[in-house]
């Protein structure tokens, strides 16, 4: 990795770490549940100084913890379209105050959340789009209890707050090792997590989820497996979500022709390919668990949410 493309890398956590953190601020003013504002308001502060750990720069944890300072920041981070609807598309279903879950009204996030793109020099009409796919994409899934399963969402300043550990790459391939990975794919992983790179590099770029079906190094024609197992390792409930992520980006991102167009011509065959792959584990499972395991039910469900949203891919496509 070249110094530019790291310089980059980091340049992109950190916005998306802002965002995020204005995100959970501006909630944690929203919220009328005085005693539960208060417990945000903690989160909030935990994340100014994780991101300020992260980022090597203590002095800029005064200017986190203010409204103004945060969003004079915010809009000094001009986006190109491509990144910029990413980091929206990943704010609108993330949960900004990961890994704790502190409730939140959904009406308030994306209001919040069209204000970040707006700042980071998203137009309105893309950003319309994107609410608009947003709730295709959810309707697809209509049996889902989406209330609550946002709740397993990630944000990327909470996962810098849950550890404060260095930014990226080197907090992604923490992460990833810790899910159990190495190499390339530990880091592909945990840029996931963080939202972090760039996609015109080739880095995650979070994307909604493109990270699943694309890998690290896909705009230069390499592609990852282990997206299926990395599923798993998520969890069903933040799976379903990076899975409904993947749909919003595979058409705001992928189909716009804002990336290449192989891309969204192998994200199909890619994704399906994982879905093999957890097939094959679910039927390792059941030789292995007790048939109504919850090891079992945890990855029929995630398979069920996998083949509509290939489904889903398939028709805008």
């Amino acid at each position: 990795m070249t110094k530019e493309t790291e310089k980059k890398q980091l340049e992109d956590a950190f916005v998306r770490s802002l965002s995020s953190l204005c995100l959970a601020a501006e909630l944690a003013v929203l919220d009328t549940d005085d005693e539960r504002k208060k417990k945000k308001e903690k989160v909030v502060d935990l994340q100014a100084k994780a991101i300020a750990g992260a980022f090597k720069d203590s002095a800029r944890y005064v200017e986190l913890t203010h409204k103004k300072s945060r969003w004079e920041m915010l809009n000094q981070q001009k986006l190109s379209t491509t990144d910029a609807k990413a980091l929206l598309i990943d704010l609108s279903f993330s949960n900004p105050f990961s890994p704790y879950q502190l409730e939140y009204k959904e009406k308030d996030l994306l209001k919040i959340a069209k204000q970040i793109g707006e700042c980071v020099g998203l137009k309105s009409d893309a950003i319309e789009a994107i609410w608009k796919t947003r709730k295709e994409a959810l309707d697809s899934h209509s049996e889902i209890a989406w209330g609550k399963i946002m709740m397993f969402a990630v944000g990327g300043a909470a996962v810098l707050a849950t550890g404060g550990w260095m930014a990226a790459p080197a907090l992604a391939a923490y992460l990833g090792g810790s899910a159990g990975l190495a190499g390339a794919a530990a880091v592909s992983y945990g840029l996931a997590l963080l939202g972090g790179g760039s996609l015109a590099l080739g880095g995650m770029g979070m994307a909604g989820g493109l990270w699943l079906v694309t890998g690290a190094g896909a705009i230069g024609g390499i592609m990852l497996g282990g997206g299926g197992a990395m599923l798993v390792q998520l969890g069903s409930g933040a799976a379903k979500v990076e899975l409904v992520k993947l749909q919003v980006s595979f058409k705001e991102i992928t189909l716009s022709g804002q990336v290449d167009r192989a891309i969204s011509q192998n994200a199909i065959l890619k994704l399906l390919e994982e879905q093999n792959e957890l097939k094959l584990k679910l039927e390792e499972e059941q030789s292995l668990n007790d048939k109504n395991s919850s090891r079992i039910k945890e990855i029929e469900s995630i398979l069920e949410t996998m083949d509509k949203s290939i489904n889903w891919m398939k028709k805008v496509a």
